[in-house]
């Protein structure tokens, strides 16, 4: 598990231009805040994402993504349910590294990749992949963990 970890009475604001503080105590060797670039996705439905990377860093492999929450979505979504297994899918190899929770965001790593659409799904190979990393997925013994997935 990375050694960074933010928890914070915090709100991030809709235009994300409130989080270098906390971008830099996960990323402490960005010094110069003003090369620091901005990525937003715009896939989301309720949630607003947006990556922070460094130029030099041209596969995001550094990328640090802030998802803010939607409105309510609370409501549906248990969030600290949600940070526990994003912990344990990082430590079973199988995500990415999160490195905080803010009052309406969370703080995680970026997994290069493309988004799959309904020509990807069918490619054989693609599908394999798939079904062995839900395979993994379910092989974890939840008791090891202290928490069932319900």
């Amino acid at each position: 598990m990375e050694s960074v970890w933010i928890e914070e009475d915090f709100s991030v604001n809709e235009e994300f231009d409130n989080v270098q503080s906390h971008i830099q105590k996960i990323r402490p060797s960005w010094t110069d805040w003003s090369s620091v670039r901005l990525k937003r996705f715009t896939a989301g439905v309720t949630n607003s994402i947006a990556g922070f990377y460094h130029p030099n860093d041209s596969e995001w492999r550094e990328m640090v993504l802030i998802r803010r929450y939607g409105e309510k979505t609370e409501l549906l979504i248990d969030r600290d349910a949600e940070v526990t297994y994003m912990k344990l899918l990082y430590s079973e190899g199988l995500g990415v590294p999160i490195y905080g929770r803010l009052t309406n965001a969370v703080l995680y790593g970026f997994a290069p990749g493309i988004t799959l659409n309904k020509q990807t799904v069918k490619d054989k190979t693609i599908r394999t992949l798939i079904a062995h990393k839900m395979a993994e997925m379910h092989k974890i013994n939840l008791n090891d963990h202290g928490r069932w997935l319900l």
